[in-house]
């Protein structure tokens, strides 16, 4: 008997004895039932296969199925993807902070910095800009392995969980901003390779967009951790220390 991770179960159909059906063709839709026994991170699961409808076409050898989780095993699933997810946000908030910083204090204060115009900033710039993008597209990703817009749309199967704290209008807004912007991420946002394209002017957009989706972000995991947890998240930026202490002294001794 198999073990599978308990929050995913995959069954491949190439498994299965379907000879007699490849021999005509046929594509097989089917119907999962199945029998799950949470035991941690681990489950033991069997399963048969229901045919419903047989169509012309190539057979398909892999069938994805997310089981049905009762309230405390999907609040349990929730909490900890929520955490996990919350890391890699503020990460992106902490990155987006020193790079304003480094925008409002510390170029300004230097006249040849910000005069001049240095390929090393347009660099950072542009190199900000586009991780920023990259890491933001992989968190809207439905299919990502962490998925905020996946996770969303489960909470409404788990009515009890939402004690009046969500509305249908409201998770539907929701939905609806994490697909935008992730449609924005993917379609309308390329690298920036030349010099002209990482200057603050031309990068101005994009950076707005991006902030638009960090907070986003921001303000979605706490409040539905809020919800599923009834607890508070922190996902404010901080520091141990100052970390312009940096430009504080020569980078190069003369």
């Amino acid at each position: 008997m198999p073990f599978v991770p308990a929050h995913l179960v995959e069954v491949h159909t190439s498994q299965i004895d379907l000879a007699a059906n490849a021999r005509h063709g046929l594509r097989l839709r089917t119907r999962l039932i199945y029998k799950a026994t949470a035991h941690r991170r681990l489950s033991t699961f069997r399963c048969t296969l229901e045919v419903i409808s047989l169509t012309d076409g190539p057979l398909e050898f892999s069938i994805h199925y997310w089981p049905m989780l009762n309230d405390k095993q999907f609040q349990d699933r929730a909490v900890r993807e929520l955490r996990e997810i919350g890391k890699q946000v503020l990460s992106l908030a902490t990155d987006r902070d020193l790079y304003r910083r480094l925008e409002a204090e510390v170029i300004p204060s230097n006249p040849r910095l910000s005069s001049s115009g240095s390929p090393y900033l347009s660099m950072v710039r542009g190199a900000y800009t586009d991780a920023a993008t990259m890491r933001l597209r992989r968190l809207f990703a439905p299919d990502a392995a962490l998925s905020l817009r996946r996770l969303l749309s489960q909470i409404s199967e788990y009515p009890a969980l939402l004690h009046d704290k969500l509305t249908a209008r409201e998770l539907s807004g929701d939905l609806a901003e994490l697909d935008r912007l992730g449609v924005y991420l993917k379609e309308h946002v390329d690298p920036h390779f030349s010099n002209h394209e990482r200057t603050p002017a031309a990068l101005a957009t994009t950076n707005r967009e991006l902030d638009r989706a960090i907070d986003l972000l921001i303000d979605c995991i706490r409040r539905y951790y809020w919800i599923v947890a009834n607890s508070y998240i922190d996902l404010d930026v901080s520091f141990g220390e100052d970390p312009l202490d940096v430009f504080r002294f020569p980078w190069v001794e003369a």
